[in-house]
C-alpha cells in the first residue's frame, strides 16, 4: 500500500496494502506539510528531472500512480526524488521502503522504514513494516540479555520520538510554574494546587529525564543497514585484513568510527569489524 497524504485519515485499500494500512491525509495536507518542511529548512522546491513537476505534491501522487501500477522501480525513483531534493515525512519514507522492498532492494527498504518510524513512532504499520523487512534478511541478531521490566521500559521509551519527548518536557514545565504561581497567589485552594505542585514535579522530572535520553541517543547513535548482498567483515580498514565473518543485506549495525572508504561497524558489543563504506547507509539523513 502506499500512503497519499500525510499520517491521518487516509483510505485504506486493498489493492494498494503491503502489511495492512497506515493512517495518512489528503493529498493538500501533504503538500501544506512538504511546504512547511521546505521552508524551515530554507529549501523552495525547484523542478528536478524525474520528479514530473515542481509541485512536490504532484510528484508524489504520481509517485503513487507508478506504485498503484506496478511500476515499483518508477516509484521508487519518484518518492526518492522528492528526499533528495530536501522533503522528508513519515509518509514520503513509508512509501519509498514498500516501493524498494517490492523491487527486490531489502536494506534500503529498511533504511527507509527506519526513517519513517522515527518520525512517527508509534504509526504501527510502519512497524509491522519494518518488522516483516527484518524477518527477510539473513542475519539473526541475537537479542540482548535483560529483565523484563527494562524491556518493558525500553519499549515506553522508543514510543516517543525525541522532539515528542522535548514538546512534553516543556508542557509539564509550564504546567508547574502554573501550579507553582499559584500557591504564592491564591487564598482559597492553596493545598490543592501546593498538591499539584508536588506532583506536577515529579512528573516533569520523569518526562525531563525521557527527553534527555532521547536527545542523548539521537546525538551519540550511529545506525547503519547493510545494504549489499554480502560484506565481509575485516579486522582492520583494508582489503589485506583478514575476513572474520560476512554480513548480509538488511542487517542493522553500529558505525563506530571511519577510516577512509572503510567503516568499524559492530553487530553486537562482542562481533564486529570493518567494511567499505559504501556496503552501508545511514539511518540518520
Amino acid at each position: 500500500m502506499v500512503v497519499r497524504g500525510g499520517l491521518t485519515g487516509s483510505k485504506r485499500g486493498e489493492r494498494r496494502r503491503l502489511g495492512g494500512g497506515f493512517p495518512g491525509s489528503v493529498r493538500g495536507a501533504l503538500a501544506i506539510a512538504l511546504a512547511l518542511v521546505a521552508l524551515a529548512s530554507g529549501q523552495v522546491p525547484d523542478p528536478s528531472p524525474g520528479t514530473g513537476s515542481g509541485d512536490p505534491a504532484e510528484a508524489f501522487a504520481a509517485a503513487n500512480r507508478h506504485y498503484e501500477g506496478g511500476r515499483f522501480a518508477e516509484a521508487a525513483r519518484g518518492y526518492q526524488a522528492l528526499v533528495d531534493r530536501g522533503f522528508e515525512s513519515a509518509a514520503l519514507y513509508f512509501n519509498l521502503g514498500n516501493a524498494l522492498l517490492k523491487t527486490g532492494e531489502l536494506g534500503e527498504a529498511i533504511v527507509s522504514y527506519q526513517r519513517a518510524r522515527e518520525l512517527a513512532p508509534r504509526a504501527e504499520d510502519i512497524r509491522e513494516n519494518l518488522e516483516r523487512a527484518r524477518r527477510l534478511a539473513v542475519d539473526v541478531v541475537p537479542a540482548p540479555a535483560g529483565s523484563l521490566f527494562l524491556a518493558r521500559l525500553a519499549g515506553f521509551k522508543d514510543w516517543f520520538s525525541p522532539a515528542e519527548a522535548l514538546v512534553a518536557a516543556s508542557l509539564v514545565l509550564w504546567l508547574l510554574l502554573a501550579a507553582a504561581a499559584a500557591t504564592r497567589l491564591l487564598r482559597r485552594g492553596r493545598r490543592f494546587a501546593r498538591a499539584a505542585t508536588w506532583v506536577l514535579l515529579g512528573l516533569w522530572i520523569l518526562v525531563a529525564g525521557l527527553a534527555a535520553v532521547k536527545v542523548a541517543e539521537a546525538a551519540r547513535r550511529t545506525l547503519a543497514v547493510v545494504v549489499v548482498r554480502e560484506v565481509p567483515v575485516r579486522t582492520g580498514p583494508g582489503e589485506h585484513y583478514t575476513v572474520r565473518f560476512n554480513l548480509h543485506e538488511g542487517t542493522t549495525v553500529r558505525v563506530l568510527r571511519v577510516a577512509g572508504d572503510f567503516a568499524e561497524v559492530e553487530l553486537t558489543p562482542e562481533t564486529g569489524g570493518w567494511v567499505p563504506r559504501s556496503a552501508v547507509i545511514s539511518i540518520r539523513r
